[in-house]
């Protein structure tokens, strides 16, 4: 009864324990979660949110920025440029002129409004500005009663005549003036024409500007209460969202605005906005625009409570998962304790079972692995030792003197040329030279290209026999210093062997291959061409051992990769039913080599 109650005491301390420290990990769990999670909220409202908010602030003036240079300021170059077109206009400047100094007559009159405007009507055929309707009209006006003009339509508008004149006799004074026409919802911009050489006056042109044409894509956004104004050195508006201020002078808030070099926060009309200029350089005017603060503020905390409801959630979220992960983690502690105590006895074949949690069970995956690599590291040295025992019986059976082979192959051409078979001769012979190359220099690495183009006329010999008339071959050679040069053994070869194999081989029509060697750039180009079936290129994978059908090309590269680097090697160019070509690029290496 007394060992009862001690085990049951034991028992119940492990309980507690073992309670204890669940309930400690649920804690520091917990705390990880939540602590992290506050501080970054913390971090998000103090740091965040101004890099947040200076980042969108920048965005959207740079995109608003870019919107009213692709509009307003690329219209004002246009605008500006066909005012020049027009008043640097010698032959309207003659008639201007020709009208004052000559007797005033019915005649002249008509005469010089018919040049004038018949000018005028050729230029703006072909001004940019004019046929994309940012031009209304154009006056050209002598006096208050001479004057020449042209309209967008093409048509007589009475009531925009009489403004105009109107604007000029109100303004002729001013040697350069722009206004705001509500009535038109147009700009008038008058300047003085004055004769080159002289200066003396010859009258004034009024533009007449249609106001949405220029404002183009900047006028489409919605930016309410946002104030954008443009004015040149003079301090005159050339444009300004609030259009009755186009032509007069800017303030001084506006001058001292101008100067700023990025966006700055500002009192302006008692509203916090923020300004921001640029210098437009070519036409020397300033762009002033005044953003209100409370747009980017409502537009940013229009997005922060998502944030916020999403990290409250998946605080809890996490939390929840987290507690529940633990309680069943704890579980398996024991089981594994007692697997590990079994196969303490050195038995290399017990394995641990798996586990559903990732840590343990990775725990589990590389013990067993552990003991999977001990046995195969058994394996690997008794597999060694078989192939070490079987390489020597193979060595022993292949100690057949080659000398015996090559004078089996003799007596077979002599007994071939004394029955005059001639073919039989040849054939004899060309197997000969092969099995010689093949067993005479299998330590020597590199050829000679005599040796090697040797090697393959023997080969193509042996295969025009076996093809009979199917089959023809062509060697070409830049020059005979070629012939001393030296390649990787077999360089050639394979890639011959390779055509009779993959591409002519599988045709009924005559198989044509040519070889060619030249140089270039201290470079040896090699190539081998055939007229067989050909093949897509990219469907040949020399990694995949799927298509080692093609022989030793993946070889060959590794070959020439290891001796000469990355730079040099082999490409292939095939098309079906055409036939394949293979070009080998390698350094000149003029080495001697030594049989």
């Amino acid at each position: 009864m007394h060992v009862f109650k001690n085990s049951s005491r034991s028992q119940h301390k492990n309980i507690t324990s073992k309670g204890l420290l669940r309930d400690k990990i649920i804690l520091i769990v917990s705390l990880s979660i939540v602590v992290p999670t506050f501080f970054f909220l913390f971090y998000i409202y103090t740091f965040v949110n101004d890099y947040i908010y200076n980042n969108y602030v920048n965005d959207t003036i740079e995109h608003t920025m870019s919107h009213l240079e692709d509009s307003v300021i690329h219209h004002l170059r246009i605008i500006e440029n066909s005012y020049r077109v027009i008043t640097s206009n010698q032959y309207i400047r003659e008639n201007l002129y020709n009208h004052q100094v000559l007797e005033p007559s019915y005649y002249h009159d008509q005469l010089t409004k018919l040049n004038i405007e018949t000018e005028l009507n050729y230029m703006m055929s072909n001004d940019i500005a004019h046929t994309r309707n940012l031009i209304d009209s154009v006056f050209i006006i002598s006096d208050p009663h001479h004057y020449y003009y042209i309209l967008s339509s093409y048509l007589p508008n009475k009531p925009l005549i009489e403004s105009t004149m109107t604007f000029y006799k109100n303004h002729m004074e001013d040697a350069s003036i722009i206004r705001y026409i509500p009535e038109y919802n147009a700009l008038y911009y008058m300047k003085s024409l004055e004769d080159y050489v002289t200066g003396e006056h010859l009258g004034k042109v009024i533009i007449g500007i249609n106001m949405d044409e220029l404002s183009g894509s900047f006028g489409s956004l919605k930016h309410d209460n946002w104030h954008t104004m443009i004015f040149d050195a003079n301090n005159t508006y050339y444009f300004n969202t609030h259009k009755n201020l186009i032509g007069t002078a800017a303030n001084t808030t506006h001058k001292k605005h101008a100067l700023l070099k990025k966006a700055t926060a500002v009192k302006y009309n008692s509203k916090k906005y923020l300004a921001t200029s640029h210098h437009i350089k070519d036409l020397d005017y300033n762009l002033l625009m005044y953003i209100p603060a409370t747009y980017f503020d409502r537009n940013l905390w229009k997005f922060f409570p998502s944030y916020v409801y999403f990290i409250v959630f998946t605080l809890l979220l996490s939390t929840i998962v987290g507690i529940y992960a633990i309680n069943h983690i704890t579980i398996p502690l024991g089981q594994l304790t007692k697997n590990i105590a079994d196969i303490s006895d050195n038995n290399f074949k017990s394995k641990m079972p798996s586990f559903k949690y990732k840590e343990l069970n990775d725990l589990s995956i590389a013990y067993n692995r552990m003991i999977e690599q001990i046995q195969y590291l058994f394996n690997e040295v008794y597999e060694k030792q078989l192939l070490i025992r079987e390489s020597e019986l193979k060595a022993l059976h292949a100690q057949i003197n080659p000398h015996f082979i090559f004078n089996v192959l003799e007596s077979i051409t002599w007994e071939a040329r004394s029955t005059d078979n001639e073919t039989i001769e040849k054939m004899v012979t060309a197997l000969g030279q092969l099995l010689r190359n093949n067993l005479s220099f299998t330590d020597q690495q590199m050829f000679t290209i005599e040796q090697e183009l040797e090697y393959i006329s023997f080969y193509l010999y042996l295969q025009q026999v076996r093809f009979s008339d199917r089959l023809s071959y062509t060697i070409q050679i830049e020059s005979d210093d070629l012939l001393a040069y030296t390649l990787p053994k077999f360089t050639i070869q394979t890639f011959v062997e390779n055509a009779v194999i993959h591409g002519l081989e599988k045709q009924s029509k005559k198989g044509i291959i040519t070889i060619n060697l030249t140089t270039s750039n201290d470079e040896l180009v090699i190539t081998v061409k055939d007229n067989g079936v050909g093949f897509h290129v990219n469907q040949l994978d020399l990694n995949n051992p799927q298509h080692n059908s093609h022989i030793g090309l993946k070889n060959v590269r590794q070959r020439m990769t290891l001796l000469y680097g990355a730079t040099y090697g082999f490409t292939l160019e095939s098309y079906p039913n055409k036939g394949t070509t293979a070009t080998i690029k390698l350094p000149i290496d003029r080495r001697i080599t030594h049989d």
